[in-house]
């Protein structure tokens, strides 16, 4: 078996199906589940998809537009002494399974080729990592989301900073309009946070909240009216959490067969945080970058340490205690502000931010 074998088995599983959809009455008030959304249903236009049930276009649309997929390959081809750490016999393949689970996985297993990985991150994860990006950047300064623009300009793009005036400009347009910058907004978000944390820990889902339903759907990076809509500063800080968890579950991959090991099993997830925090904040080119890869990594393991609060399962853990790999992440910065002085903004940025979700959850 191959890793792209492999993983195809996994994303095999999925946990909505027709029969249940079919038992929603098409006219019961609510949404049809039958039948896709319009705005869905432009983009399975683009794409081509045109026949079969909802769950196999919607299927055949993840598989296509895979965020793991993509975010994986532009990341290792963005680094060459990372495509070499990633190396195996067999192969690595990288993509989205089909579950509402928050942590990822790393595969290792033997062929007649030699080893190879597959690293799999549950679909689950992204709506929240997504809206708990945007809504936390609803109520940053404007210099922490000129940080996250410059450093995705940088790393996502390629390119020197953007205009940040326009992009100041458009903001304070929108933002004054609306009553977006009132106390009772941020009294919205926060219980609307809330809310969204306790429906992915209950139900394994995380509804788009209505405080950014309402700002409406972000331009794509490359178009220019993207610079300056509220979205943006959590867009680009989503862009920096994913790179986390991909270089979290690279660190498994360069720790070898997972399978021989005798680390013990939270050994391994704080080895792999360690190289995640090296390559994504140690090694980042400038210091918006770094800034902002702490940012990333503080998202994952907050948002963690929220789901673990709320769940208090009793059942093993499969990673360590959030709250503690956070506390990691604080002393690997302090570990840094010697050699790299833009740690020190990190962690003004890292308390400033740990104050911020106190008030929301």
């Amino acid at each position: 078996m191959t890793p792209q074998q492999l993983l195809a088995e996994l994303q095999k599983t999925t946990e909505l199906l027709d029969w249940i959809l079919k038992l929603v009455p098409p006219c019961g008030g609510g949404s049809n589940l039958l039948w896709a959304p319009p705005d869905l249903e432009a983009q399975f236009k683009v794409l081509g998809i045109a026949d079969g049930t909802f769950i196999d276009r919607y299927s055949s649309f993840l598989k296509r537009t895979d965020w793991v997929h993509n975010a994986f390959e532009d990341l290792i081809s963005k680094s060459p002494a990372l495509r070499q750490i990633c190396r195996a016999d067999a192969g690595i393949a990288s993509g989205t399974v089909n579950d509402a689970e928050f942590n990822g996985h790393v595969y290792s297993f033997r062929s007649s080729q030699g080893l190879g990985y597959v690293i799999a991150l549950p679909m689950g994860a992204m709506p929240l990592i997504s809206s708990g990006a945007e809504m936390l950047m609803l109520l940053a300064d404007t210099s922490l989301c000129e940080t996250l623009g410059n450093a995705l300009t940088k790393t996502g793009l390629g390119k020197d900073s953007e205009p940040w005036l326009l992009r100041l400009r458009r903001r304070l347009v929108r933002f004054s309009s609306r009553p977006y910058l009132a106390k009772r907004f941020s009294k919205q978000i926060g219980w609307q946070f809330g809310m969204m944390i306790h429906r992915y820990v209950h139900l394994g889902t995380a509804d788009t909240p209505d405080v950014i339903r309402e700002l409406g759907a972000i331009p794509l990076v490359t178009d220019v009216r993207r610079w300056g809509h509220p979205l943006e500063a959590g867009s680009n800080l989503r862009f920096f959490a994913i790179q986390f968890l991909l270089l979290h579950e690279c660190g498994h991959v360069a720790a070898g067969d997972l399978s021989t090991t005798d680390t013990s099993h939270f050994e391994m997830e704080f080895a792999a945080d360690g190289f995640a925090f090296r390559e994504l904040i140690g090694s980042a080119d400038g210091d918006d970058v770094a800034i902002s890869g702490t940012l990333g990594a503080w998202l994952i393991l907050t948002l963690a340490a929220w789901i673990e609060d709320l769940s208090q399962e009793t059942a093993p853990r499969s990673h360590p205690p959030a709250r503690e790999r956070l506390e990691r992440l604080r002393a690997y910065l302090r570990s840094r502000e010697q050699e790299q002085p833009s740690m020190t903004r990190a962690l003004e940025v890292f308390d400033a931010m740990a104050s911020m979700q106190k008030r929301l959850v």
